[in-house]
């Protein structure tokens, strides 16, 4: 059974607790002949730096971090009360950290978005997700959530009501008490497919809110059903930056290039999302994003405690979850394996193909299909092209002969075509610290 895809019957060894990987003893294997663990660098140099070679900075980034780590005690101390109590206590949880994705043993990670002055708002009850409640009352330029007021600061995407999209509008809202700018989405469900979807998405977003979240992923505020329609209202993380995709636009239109250093940066981030929603923690319900592509990526300058690594980047996130699949959605039936709920066309690797006759992208789908998608998304930034191109991949330069054999060789082990050597989100992030550090050594010395 390939472990990189979703089974068609029960797999248990998707249940089975996620070993701890120590940096000294990762495995000897290999991929495509570079061996995983890259020789004997062990912690922080075997996972790669995020941050860059500044002195002050790291000074600066140590202090943040004396006082995040506090902080998260005390996170990590209010969570374990609550899931004592709740009777809920993972054998641990893959976070992200400034040095890659780590494990964080027997806890839940800090939540790091409990004390970001999010909206505390009345919430569904349990089990019953699409009762109607907290009633938004729309006032011109305003919209009233849960009992707070929001001003409406920007329409990304207006209200079309086609029944054959999800977003039925995106906004960007502000508290009239807080100041806390969020993003408003409304899912449709005026027919069966679309309210299947909708509560897919929302319970991908719960699952990953429930876990903590992870800086790379678009985390849930809250969710409302709005009386008398057919609307579901969600707000989420507001990214204050750009998406991938205005990104490649606008370099586009100004025929620049990309750094290298900064598609470092994206894959960097991008890794951290997919491990945090392939791998969680013990008894995780495996999430698929099966849509990644740069319009549902974005960058913001939004600082979390203990991150500041991400400048002067910004910080990278994985949003959009509207044609995820989990491992609990295929056991129950909610989603047939071998069909994919949706895709973007030109954004689906080789295994998966369009079938007019069965009315969407056929093929066997699963975190291969993410980290092919990946590797695509930093081919077209490195391209500058509209989407990925298997062609350049065979030819062994996917990125292009303007960037390092290294970024080269990374980006061609993520798209590779046959998935079952594709390799997981942890394997590549290992060949990514060891290519990372070969180009590292090649560029010339600040």
């Amino acid at each position: 059974m390939d472990p990189q895809q979703f089974p068609g019957h029960v797999n248990h060894a998707f249940h089975q607790p996620i070993p701890v990987r120590p940096a000294s003893a990762h495995p000897g294997n290999s991929y495509g002949g570079v061996p995983v663990n890259g020789g004997a660098a062990t912690g922080p140099e075997r996972l790669g730096q995020a941050g860059y070679n500044d002195m002050h900075r790291a000074a600066m980034h140590q202090q943040a971090q004396q006082q995040a780590a506090m902080d998260q005690q005390a996170a990590m101390d209010q969570q374990a009360a609550m899931n004592q109590q709740a009777g809920m206590m993972p054998d641990g949880a893959w976070f992200h950290t400034p040095q890659g994705p780590m494990f964080f043993p027997n806890q839940l990670p800090a939540n790091v978005y409990q004390n970001a002055g999010v909206p505390n708002n009345t919430r569904a009850a349990p089990g019953n997700e699409h009762q109607q409640y907290n009633n938004p009352e729309h006032v011109e330029n305003q919209v009233c959530l849960g009992g707070e007021w929001y001003d409406v600061v920007h329409v990304i995407m207006p209200a079309m009501n086609d029944p054959n999209r999800m977003s039925n509008g995106i906004r960007v809202l502000k508290s009239a008490s807080t100041g806390l700018k969020v993003i408003e989405k409304r899912l449709m469900a005026t027919n069966d497919h679309q309210f299947e979807r909708a509560k897919a998405e929302i319970a991908v977003l719960k699952q990953i809110k429930a876990a903590g979240g992870s800086p790379n992923v678009n985390v849930i505020y809250d969710e409302y059903w709005e009386e008398g329609s057919q609307t579901s209202v969600l707000t989420l993380e507001y990214c204050d930056s750009q998406t991938l995709g205005e990104m490649i636009e606008k370099y586009r239109k100004q025929g620049i290039r990309f750094d290298e250093d900064f598609l470092w940066h994206i894959i960097e981030g991008m890794l951290t999302a997919l491990a945090f929603c392939h791998n969680g923690f013990a008894n995780w319900n495996t999430i698929c994003h099966l849509d990644i592509k740069p319009g549902n990526v974005f960058l913001t300058t939004r600082q979390i405690p203990g991150y500041e690594t991400y400048k002067p980047y910004g910080r990278i996130v994985l949003g959009d979850f509207g044609c995820s699949v989990t491992l609990d959605d295929i056991k129950a039936g909610r989603q047939v394996m071998g069909t994919m709920p949706g895709a973007t066309q030109g954004w689906t690797p080789p295994e998966i193909k369009y079938s007019q006759d069965a009315g969407g992208y056929r093929g066997t789908y699963g975190k291969g299909t993410d980290i092919w998608q990946m590797g695509g998304m930093v081919q077209v930034m490195a391209r500058v092209i509209a989407e990925p191109n298997q062609s350049h991949v065979q030819l062994g330069r996917p990125c292009g002969a303007f960037y390092s054999s290294q970024l080269n060789h990374v980006i061609a082990a993520a798209m590779e075509p046959d998935h079952h050597k594709r390799p997981s989100a942890l394997d590549l992030w290992d060949v990514v610290a060891l290519k990372k550090r070969e180009w590292e050594k090649l560029q010339p010395r600040q």
